[in-house]
């Protein structure tokens, strides 16, 4: 069953004046953001680390960032002023596991994955870098979410047996595919996907090359933009 549910949350915010504090050096030395485009930030996490005192730093070229696992942002700006807020979009029954950051519109869009023991999901959302609050957030039910694609006014995401077309002006899904992990239908074929990739009228979703599977005749499935209409299985 298609499940979607968006919400519109504030961070829980304060506002602390500590100079040139360690975080922004230490954000500063994540990845740089461009309009139009996501990319993934790479973890504190290590082989010593636990997943859950992991954190993810960025930078927008505006400020700086860290997101710990738990859902605590910290902004920096240029001048030292920092800002701790809560992502209450989460579920605060998992960590997050793995973060995709773009700029824009209307701020900065967080695709998060996050997990327990027992599962994952996550989540697309826009959060306002000046007023510090979340436009709108929706929950995915995928884990092993792909790097997404950004085309005009829609983020095209995937993951395990997941694929979908979400609005970046209020986040509601456009259309999704939730059932492409079915064993009938596909034999398990699409358990992470490369990023997507567009063909005129239509998005390809190709098996990413670590795809673990047993299925080796389904390389990918191509999807009208428009209509989510499943139109073509790509073989190998």
């Amino acid at each position: 069953m298609n499940i979607q549910k968006a919400v519109v949350a504030l961070c829980v915010c304060g506002v602390l004046f500590l100079g040139n504090a360690s975080f922004g050096e230490k954000a500063s030395e994540g990845a740089n953001f461009q309009k139009g485009e996501f990319r993934q930030v790479e973890s504190t996490a290590n082989s010593v680390t636990e997943p859950r005192e992991s954190t993810f730093p960025f930078s927008t070229g505006s400020y700086s960032y860290s997101i710990d696992a738990g859902g605590r942002l910290v902004q920096s700006a240029p001048d030292g002023r920092r800002t701790e807020c809560v992502l209450d979009f989460l579920d605060k029954s998992g960590k997050i596991q793995k973060i995709f950051v773009a700029k824009g519109e209307q701020g900065i869009l967080l695709l998060i994955e996050c997990g327990d023991s027992e599962c994952g999901w996550g989540y697309l959302a826009s959060w306002a870098e000046d007023t510090r609050k979340t436009v709108w957030a929706t929950h995915l039910v995928a884990f092993n979410i792909g790097q997404p694609l950004l085309e005009s006014s829609a983020a095209y995401v995937s993951g395990c047996g997941y694929v979908a077309k979400i609005s970046l002006r209020d986040g509601q899904i456009v259309w999704q595919h939730d059932d492409l992990f079915d064993e009938d239908t596909y034999g398990d074929a699409f358990t992470s996907f490369s990023v997507p990739k567009i063909e005129g009228e239509h998005i390809i979703f190709l098996n990413s090359p670590d795809c673990q599977t047993r299925n080796t005749k389904i390389a990918g499935i191509k999807v009208h933009k428009e209509s989510g209409t499943i139109v073509e299985r790509i073989s190998q």
